[in-house]
């Protein structure tokens, strides 16, 4: 059957029925009316609302059944009353749990009308499914409350068993519901305990793990949350293996876990039992037929005679951890009395980000970079400073990582750009060269739904040469969803403006990403220029950079240039430009505007240093 000729013949009330089926918020299949034996039926329509409940486009169910929908948990019963419903030629309205491309079971309320063609033959099968699974969770929920209603009835009249119900009662306060590990309550009842045990003795006597793993959010984000529930369960249970019986492990919530280890000596064996817990939990995972291998960060931090609030030990385990998380994550990172200051100066930070963008107190620096083959000035990456009203003028490194946790590093980085544009134009009237505007972009930035149309806009208010601007990306930005990093990354391509991959190198950057994404240029971290001159595996390392870069048409650059041998090494791979303090360190625009060459009088128009 080829239903889109069909669709084409049809009326125009016909067609706006169809309409009405594109947009409809419920799921809607469209069959062959085949016995259900034999072995069909086949899928030979699906809206985009199918697509949007299932995961599944048109294209993949196609000349399938809609059995690739039902599960393990679908039971028998629904199927086998759909079945009986279809061979019998009748309509039929049934709930049952379908699951996801993903495989995340769900809930549905599907309806199935068979449909005749004037001459009385059944030709086709409508089926419409809506998701109830909220639905079905609130009726689960009702149901269990009505349970503890009868059990407590029971109680009350001694009917059931006081002792069973109480330890029900008591597992269901204390115990994590999808581990089964003790909860945040019991773990600090016993963080307690434990404090005032130690405080005889003059030794460590036990300390906190705070175990949270590495980007738990992006697997929840691209396998779904039942694969990270699995995930969950098989983590508890490897850290389960390496602690002692006596040990209190608890689940605090969502990745985070925590140990108490009691009768410990110091921190060295406290060190040693982290490491083996980050290599158990390093070990890969099959799920959901995808094989993982995941990291985890921990804190330790030791309980001492001073050691007297359990909230202030898990606060310190907390920033312990974090610390491990800034280094990279996958170690374990002890706490000490410098995090917890470190922290208070975070949060001034975050307190006054938000005043300072409101009263202008930030300002763009630039640092050029040198043409190498013509030794002049390309251009500028633009590098944003804080003048701080009372510490005075504060380096990227001092605010922008607590921008990024806090969302505004949107708005900043907005506003970097919009005032880089207009200073760039200001470097051009004032420059006999073709300038180049080199601007840092967050993945956060980017995950911005309207990033692009507002980078559009900002071109057309500014009055920026698309083709003169690129925005400087890291590899944390390919972490995301890749086919959404490659819609976006063309979508700015296509406004003219070019991109460079900064640092490249330096983290798990894959050649990967140079061959699916529009790239124009590798940025060669300054730590890779610092150990080229007398490490020749890094010297050939950076070679082979370059050599790459341009079998793909790309062109280099290279930052933290110190020495004229730099220099010359570099040229004589093939790099394109280089910055650094051999030239300059990130300087005001009045000061960039002294460098620069000043116009040709007899020429209207920049010259490119190309």
């Amino acid at each position: 059957m080829a239903p889109i000729a069909i669709i084409n013949d049809l009326d125009q009330s016909h067609r706006l029925f169809e309409s009405v089926v594109v947009h409809a918020n419920d799921a809607i299949l469209i069959t062959e009316a085949e016995p259900l034996d034999s072995p069909g039926p086949r899928i030979v329509y699906a809206n985009p609302a199918f697509t949007r409940m299932t995961g599944y486009s048109l294209e993949e169910v196609l000349g399938r059944s809609p059995r690739l929908l039902q599960g393990p948990l679908s039971g028998s019963e629904a199927p086998a009353l759909i079945r009986a419903a279809l061979q019998a030629w009748k309509p039929i309205e049934i709930e049952l749990i379908n699951y996801r491309k993903d495989g995340e079971p769900f809930w549905v309320q599907l309806s199935i009308t068979p449909v005749a063609s004037e001459s009385g033959w059944y030709t086709h099968w409508i089926s419409v499914q809506r998701e109830i699974t909220e639905r079905k969770e609130r009726e689960e929920t009702a149901a269990r409350l009505r349970v503890i209603a009868l059990q407590n009835e029971a109680l009350s009249t001694e009917i059931a068993d006081r002792k069973l119900i109480q330890a029900e009662m008591t597992r269901v306060a204390f115990h994590d519901g999808l581990t089964g590990l003790r909860n945040r309550v019991y773990f600090m009842d016993s963080l307690r305990t434990t404090l005032i045990q130690s405080h005889a003795g003059g030794r460590y006597r036990a300390c906190v793990l705070y175990i949270d793993l590495d980007d738990f959010k992006g697997i929840n984000d691209t396998l779904g949350h039942r694969v990270g529930d699995l995930l969950l369960i098989e983590i508890a249970q490897r850290i389960k293996r390496w602690v002692r019986d006596h040990d209190i492990l608890a689940r605090l919530g969502g990745d985070e876990f925590t140990v108490l280890m009691g009768d410990v000596e110091d921190t060295k064996q406290m060190h040693a039992i982290a490491q083996h817990l980050l290599h158990a939990i390093r070990e890969p995972v099959i799920l959901a037929g995808t094989k993982l291998r995941v990291t985890a960060s921990i804190g330790l931090c030791a309980i001492e005679e001073r050691s007297l609030v359990a909230e202030d030990v898990l606060r310190d385990a907390d920033l312990a951890m974090y610390a491990a998380k800034r280094r990279g994550g996958g170690q374990c990172v002890v706490y000490d009395e410098r995090m917890h200051a470190a922290a208070l100066a975070d949060l001034q930070i975050k307190l006054e980000l938000a005043k300072a963008l409101e009263q202008e107190e930030f300002e763009v620096f630039y640092q050029p970079f040198v043409d190498t083959k013509h030794g002049t000035i390309g251009g500028m990456e633009a590098l944003i400073r804080w003048n701080h009203p009372t510490r005075g003028l504060l380096a990227p490194h001092e605010f922008i990582p607590i921008a990024e946790g806090t969302g505004l590093i949107v708005e900043l980085g907005m506003w970097v750009l919009r005032q880089a544009c207009k200073d760039s134009l200001v470097m051009q009237q004032n420059s006999q060269w073709k300038l180049c505007l080199s601007v840092n972009v967050s993945s956060r930035q980017l995950e911005e739904p309207h990033f692009v149309l507002c980078l559009s806009a900002l071109l057309s208010e500014t009055g920026m040469d698309a083709n003169a601007l690129m925005l400087e990306i890291t590899e944390s930005v390919f972490l995301k969803d890749a086919g959404s990093v490659g819609e976006i990354f063309k979508d700015i391509r296509s406004l003219g403006v070019k991109i460079a991959f900064d640092d490249f190198g330096t983290g798990y950057s894959s050649l990967n990403y140079l061959r699916k994404f529009p790239i124009d240029t590798l940025k060669i971290d300054q730590a890779f220029v610092r150990e080229m001159g007398h490490d020749p595996v890094t010297a050939s390392i950076v070679e082979t950079i370059i050599k790459l870069a341009q079998t793909l048409g790309m062109s280099v650059s290279a930052e933290g240039i110190e020495t004229e041998e730099e220099v010359h090494v570099l040229r004589s791979y093939g790099c394109n430009r280089v910055q650094g303090y051999l030239y300059s360190g990130p300087i005001r625009l009045q000061e960039i505007l002294e460098m620069l060459p000043k116009p040709d009088p007899f020429h209207s128009t920049a010259r490119s240093t190309d």
